[in-house]
Formats: structure tokens, C-alpha cells, sequence
């Protein structure tokens, strides 16, 4: 993947030219991952235990093969061959998936009960934990929650972007399913479960694709996270080395100084003292020429007077 993202509106752009290449099995796999929603359809035609079975059953299905849904389209984004085989194969981190998309449903439910504003703190933290799952699948629930806190920074006011649009859009088809559903169940039985399953169909098909979309856009938000980590991690490494070859320079100045002067100064005095040395020795030498000289003279004068008296 070479390109990246320039905000929300276009990061959605992006995934649809990577998701319409291979749109077909894009939007069967999204369809049969939605599928749990075709048994909700019939919640508002049972009493309320069996309707709680049901919705329990769709959050588990869900939930179970999501980290095998991220990674169908994170390889649909990157352009490789991909089978729809590849969301529902087993993996070593299904299960670590099954418990942190049900941490994350919880996290969810509960910040939008209480305000929307933390909901959207703990979706622009976690909400990709389960595509760090795909890279490290043998990783803890933990681990990828904190990769995701982690390397998300940067990021989050893109991912922020492109989710506030694609929630609104679920939000319209949803409230329009259970519009439709209340509207279908004042209608005779006979008439009610045809149209029960048309509506269920219809919310199938519009889920399917924004769910298809939805999840190319965090797919291409991934991979764009990983490019950018690892830019960031190498002008990291640059700039440490720089730092490294700055503190080498300058131990470098700092050892010449104490290193050579005292040397030469030694040098110095050995030679000065050498010289002062010479000095002496030749003023000593002229002194005990002089002195030589003298008491040569002063003898040979006395031999001459001797002489002169012998006379």
C-alpha cells in the first residue's frame, strides 16, 4: 500500500477503490458475518427469553470471528488473493479475539450510556486492537489493547473522522429497521413473516455493505498506522545516531586539549632545561679555561724572574 490519507472523507475513498477490486467477495463475506442479523429479524415473533438467546448467539458468532473478519480485509486492502474461508478458519488468536471484542462491546455499551464523548475516547484508544491481534495473533487481550493506545498516536483524529460518518450511517439503517419491523408486526401473521423476512433481507444487503466499507476503512487506517510507526521509529534511530556522532565529536574536542598540551609544555621544559644545562656546562668550561690560562702565565712569569736573578 502506497497511498496515505490526507483526512476522513478520503481515507473512505481509498478503501472503496481497494474493496471495489474485489468486490464480490468483499461483500459475500461481510454478508455471511452479518448473517446472525437474519435470526434477529424473527426476535419480535418469539417472547422475550428466546430473543435474548438469539441476540446472545449473534454477539458470540460476531464477536468469535472478528479478528478473521479484520484480517479478510486487511488482505483485501493490500491486494492479495483472499477466500471468504479466511474469516472463519481457526486461529490461535480466535479465542483471544472472542474476549476482546466482547471487552470492547462492554466499553462501548457502557460510554455511550453514560456520554457519548467517553465512547468515543475508548474507540479512538482501542477500536483497533483487533488488527494489532492479526499482526501478533498469540498476543494477550491486554498487549493488543495497549499497542493499539500505543501506536495509535497520530492517528486518532483521522480515525475519528471516517468513524463519526460510517456510525451515522448505521445508525439511520438500524433506526429504519426498527422502524420497518414495528410497522411489519401489526400486520397479520400470515402477511408478517414474508415481510418480516424482505426487511431482514434489505437490512442484510445495507448492512453488508457499509459493514464492507466500514471495515476497508479500518483496514487502510491500519496499515497507514503501520507505515507511520515505522517512519517515526527510523528518524528515531537517525536522530539518536546523530546525537551519538555529536557526543563523539565533541569528547573528542574536549580529550585534545588535555591530552596534547601537557605534552608539549613537558617538552618544553625538558628542552629549556637541556639548554640551561648546555649553558652551565659551557660558562664552566670557558671559566676553567680562563682560570688554566692564567696560572700559566702567572708560572712562566716566575720561571723568567728566576732566571733573570740567576744571572
Amino acid at each position: 500500500m502506497n497511498q496515505n490519507s490526507k483526512n476522513g472523507l478520503d481515507l473512505i475513498k481509498i478503501a472503496g477503490s481497494k474493496t471495489n477490486k474485489q468486490f464480490g467477495k468483499a461483500f459475500l463475506g461481510s454478508a455471511l458475518y452479518m448473517l446472525p442479523l437474519l435470526v434477529l429479524a424473527f426476535v419480535g415473533l418469539v417472547d422475550w427469553q428466546v430473543s435474548i438467546a438469539l441476540c446472545s448467539v449473534a454477539l458470540f458468532y460476531v464477536c468469535l470471528f472478528a479478528a478473521g473478519y479484520a484480517k479478510f480485509f486487511g488482505k483485501i486492502v493490500r491486494g492479495e488473493e483472499v477466500s471468504i474461508g479466511t474469516i472463519f478458519a481457526p486461529t490461535s488468536g480466535m479465542v483471544t479475539g472472542l474476549f476482546l471484542s466482547l471487552i470492547l462491546v462492554v466499553l462501548y455499551a457502557v460510554g455511550f450510556a453514560l456520554f457519548i464523548v467517553p465512547a468515543f475516547i475508548i474507540i479512538t484508544f482501542y477500536s483497533m486492537s483487533i488488527y494489532f491481534l492479526t499482526e501478533k495473533e498469540n498476543a494477550s487481550v491486554s498487549e493488543v489493547m495497549k499497542m493499539s493506545s500505543k501506536y495509535m498516536t497520530g492517528k486518532r483524529t483521522a480515525m475519528f473522522a471516517y468513524k463519526i460518518i460510517f456510525y451515522i450511517l448505521f445508525a439511520i439503517v438500524i433506526t429504519a429497521y426498527v422502524f420497518g419491523m414495528i410497522a411489519v408486526s401489526k400486520l397479520p401473521i400470515a402477511g408478517a413473516i414474508p415481510a418480516y423476512i424482505g426487511v431482514a433481507l434489505l437490512e442484510l444487503f445495507l448492512l453488508g455493505i457499509l459493514s464492507m466499507y466500514y471495515q476497508a476503512s479500518n483496514a487502510v487506517l491500519f496499515e497507514e498506522i503501520k507505515v507511520y510507526n515505522e517512519n517515526k521509529k527510523s528518524k528515531n534511530k537517525e536522530v539518536k545516531a546523530e546525537e551519538v556522532k555529536v557526543e563523539e565529536t565533541a569528547e573528542v574536542k574536549t580529550e585534545e586539549p588535555v591530552e596534547e598540551k601537557p605534552v608539549e609544555v613537558a617538552k618544553t621544559r625538558k628542552t629549556t632545561t637541556k639548554s640551561a644545562t648546555a649553558k652551565k656546562s659551557t660558562s664552566t668550561t670557558k671559566k676553567s679555561t680562563t682560570s688554566k690560562s692564567t696560572t700559566a702565565k702567572k708560572s712562566t712569569a716566575k720561571k723568567t724572574a728566576a732566571k733573570k736573578e740567576e744571572k
